[in-house]
Parts: structure tokens; C-alpha cells; sequence
């Protein structure tokens, strides 16, 4: 039953609207309250994070693209697996004299 409710944002989305008793309707929303409220946990960017967080909520929400996030990550992954590769590589080659 659990994961029937846990893989469809829709029905996380109404889950976490009744029991923080908001209306979310977009799931992101959701993540970035959660990202900044971690962030204020933690002291990354404290001060600012509560003196502007409904305005730095609103704006991480509009600007963030999924789509966009997934590429760059992907691209990052990337350069770190061949950056990894060729430190592999040097270790495997037999000293040259």
C-alpha cells in the first residue's frame, strides 16, 4: 500500500497539503521548502535563509527545471567518471624508464 502511495507525487503532494495544511499543487515546491528548511537545520546560509525564505522559496521554485537539473548532473557525472578513468589508467601503465 505504502509504495502504491510513495511512487505518486500526486497523492505525496495531498498527503503532505493535509498534514502540513497547506495547498501545494506543484511537488517542487515541496522539495525546495524541505532543501531550505534542511539548509536552516544545518546553518548553510542561516541569517539569510530566515530573514528571506518565502521570497528564496518562490524564486528556487519558478527558476528550477527538472529537466535541465538532470542533464547537468548527468554531464557532471560524467566528467568525473572519466576524470576517474584516466587516474586508473595511470596508475595501471608500467613505468616508462
Amino acid at each position: 500500500m505504502f509504495d502504491k502511495i510513495f511512487s505518486d507525487k500526486k497523492a505525496i503532494l495531498e498527503l503532505y497539503n493535509v498534514i502540513a495544511q497547506t495547498d501545494y499543487t506543484d511537488e517542487s515546491a515541496i522539495a525546495t521548502k524541505r532543501a531550505v528548511e534542511e539548509c536552516i537545520e544545518h546553518g548553510i546560509l542561516k541569517d539569510i535563509l530566515l530573514k528571506e525564505k518565502g521570497v528564496i522559496e518562490d524564486m528556487i521554485t519558478v527558476c528550477y527545471d527538472e529537466e535541465i537539473h538532470k542533464m547537468r548532473e548527468a554531464e557532471y557525472n560524467q566528467e568525473l567518471r572519466e576524470e576517474r578513468g584516466k587516474e586508473i589508467g595511470k596508475l595501471l601503465q608500467p613505468e616508462t624508464i
